[in-house]
């Protein structure tokens, strides 16, 4: 304890255990982070890091074993090596049926726990950071459609009532979330132009407005494709004539996509609908609406497009996201690169004259 004290590092002990600690942090979060990052991190804590006692007593029934949880581990307490244990717990049977969570969740889980002990650091209630080690996510390929897939796919989309948002989504690499809070006073029609500052997205089981983009690299100017311009023109007077025939109750916004009544469309809805007109183009299941933003990144690598280009397009903060996720489409130049450099040792070698004597 010296020691600790000459170091600055004592904290004294406090009997908080981890679960105790988790609910504080979490109510302390609410007014700094996104209402569904915040729900998020709630459900982490409610169901994989310290599930409450009807929780556990149900999993119990259920499968015979006790359900994985932190919640009664002293915060001080608390090692890596513990949290290694809860990892290995949740990936074999993490879920309420006792089968494995899937590793992308755990990683989810880890990052808010990493959070929240350094939060707790922070707050002097830990000696020291607590170092988590990562989970080991297998890679995977975005499923995407070919461009001729793509095509059949606007081809029967073009008879939808949103045929617009079908458009702008696979021309301009917009997310779902962006493209459902988009408003009007955000897109520039004669400049071909628009502006994302601002997302739809699922909280609980409603759908809420929500400032901001997933990073800060996502808030700019997208650029439209001319055809994208010219259905959004289209929509928007079909809108504004599709509000003032609307019978009933009407709710004002100034959402370009909407229910006919005025109202924001549900966060799932465009999956659903995405998956119908697929169907009906005879297109194989297993693509999300989101994977047409991937399809646009892949069609744009795979046809010569620069990727720094492709990374300002989705909007990526780092180089380093788009050549992970896309690295099976990346133009490679290792080829190229090996024979202009062997082509250097294939040239004839020079015949060495000697050297000239003075006064010869």
């Amino acid at each position: 304890m010296l020691t600790e004290i000459d170091e600055g590092t004592y904290v004294a002990p406090r009997s908080v255990t981890v679960g105790e600690y988790l609910a504080g942090w979490l109510e302390a979060q609410k007014p700094h982070v996104a209402a569904n990052s915040w729900v998020t991190a709630r459900n982490h804590v409610a169901y994989y890091l310290a599930p409450d006692q009807e929780a556990c007593a149900a999993y119990r029934a259920r499968t015979g074993r006790e359900r994985p949880s932190l919640g009664g581990v002293r915060l001080q307490e608390l090692t890596a090596e513990r949290v290694s244990r809860h990892w290995a717990e949740l990936l074999a049977r993490g879920k309420r049926d006792g089968s494995g969570l899937a590793p992308r969740t755990v990683r989810g889980v880890r990052i808010t726990l990493s959070a929240a002990l350094a939060s707790a650091h922070s707050a002097g209630l830990l000696p020291r950071p607590l170092r988590l080690k990562r989970v080991q996510v297998p890679k995977r390929r975005p499923s995407v459609y070919t461009p001729e897939q793509t095509g059949a796919f606007l081809a029967v989309a073009a008879g939808d009532r949103l045929a617009a948002l079908w458009v702008l989504l696979v021309t301009s690499a917009l997310r779902p979330s962006e493209a459902l809070g988009l408003s009007w006073p955000a897109v520039d029609l004669e400049a071909g132009v628009l502006s994302v500052y601002q997302k739809l997205v699922k909280v609980g089981k409603r759908g809420v407005l929500v400032d901001g983009t997933k990073t800060d690299g996502s808030a700019a100017v997208v650029v439209l494709d001319p055809v994208a311009v010219a259905m959004l023109r289209a929509w928007r007077q079909a809108q504004v004539e599709e509000r003032r025939w609307w019978p009933g109750p009407k709710q004002r916004n100034d959402l370009v996509f909407t229910k006919p009544d005025g109202a924001p469309l549900k966060p799932d809805w465009p999956n659903r609908r995405f998956q119908q007109l697929a169907r009906e183009a005879g297109l194989p299941a297993g693509v999300r609406v989101y994977d047409l933003r991937h399809g646009w990144a892949t069609a744009a690598l795979t046809a010569g497009v620069h990727p720094k280009l492709v990374q300002e397009v989705m909007r990526h903060s780092s180089y380093a996201t788009t050549a992970d996720t896309y690295s099976h489409v990346m133009p490679s130049h290792s080829a190229e690169a090996v024979a202009r450099v062997a082509s250097l040792f294939r040239q004839p070698p020079k015949r060495l004259e000697p050297p000239e004597r003075n006064g010869e």
